[in-house]
């Protein structure tokens, strides 16, 4: 019997060692390269949806408001300038837009449509500046004119603001061109809520605001009352 040794072998195969100090800090950097990164795009993404939403809702105020005032206007016999038979007194400044009458006596309730900037008289934090506020004329046309007092009538929205300057109009002027031109009708209001009386039956109404970015958001319509 042959007890002779077979050499053992050697194994070439070199034992398995782990990751060093400075890959595991270069991974580690990396990754964290990586989630900052994904994160900064997630904040971007959820910004730019939350100012895509107050622009929106925003936007549904404005259309809300034309709605009102448009359906107003078709239950109405005669559109007027309002300035000339009402007055806005006390701290809060006031301009009067237009009134709607129910028939050309003028013995009936008129609703009178007004701006109103509370900026200058008090803070609230459920109503920004820039209202747009109705209100009823009791007395007839010809009588001394009314006196519209703090916050008389009905707010119909809030947050108006000019849409000028911006890319679309550089002044009141510019934008008074384009939305009312001379010879097409009388143009009236002021901050943001502006008419084009184009006769006794027919108005143009403009709204705007601004949005999260101070782009401006603006909705008009022309309206015809519904007359005799």
């Amino acid at each position: 019997m042959n007890f002779s040794r077979t050499p053992a072998r050697v194994s070439l195969l070199k034992a398995p060692r782990g990751f060093t100090l400075v890959e595991l800090m270069v991974a580690a950097a990396t990754a964290g390269i990586i989630i900052a990164a994904l994160g900064f795009g997630l904040v971007t993404l959820m910004g730019i949806d939350r100012r895509s939403q107050v622009d929106a809702s925003r936007q549904m105020d404005i259309g809300r408001a034309i709605s009102f005032i448009s359906n107003d206007i078709r239950e109405s016999e005669f559109i007027g300038l309002a300035d000339s038979g009402y007055t806005v007194s006390g701290t809060c400044p006031g301009t009067t837009v237009l009134y709607l009458r129910n028939d050309r006596d003028a013995t009936n309730a008129n609703g009178v449509y007004y701006f109103r900037d509370i900026s200058s008289c008090g803070s609230s934090v459920w109503v920004k500046p820039g209202l747009i506020m109705r209100t009823s004329r009791t007395t007839p046309i010809g009588a001394p004119p009314q006196n519209i007092t703090a916050l008389m009538g009905s707010e119909i929205m809030d947050a108006l603001q000019t849409p000028f300057p911006s890319d679309q109009y550089s002044s009141l002027t510019d934008f008074q061109s384009s939305f009312c031109p001379a010879g097409s009708g009388t143009f009236t209001g002021t901050g943001g809520f502006y008419a084009c009386i184009m006769n006794a039956r027919t108005v143009k109404i403009y709204l705007s605001s601004r949005g999260v970015n101070n782009n401006v958001i603006e909705q008009s319509v022309t309206v015809s009352a519904r007359g005799r």
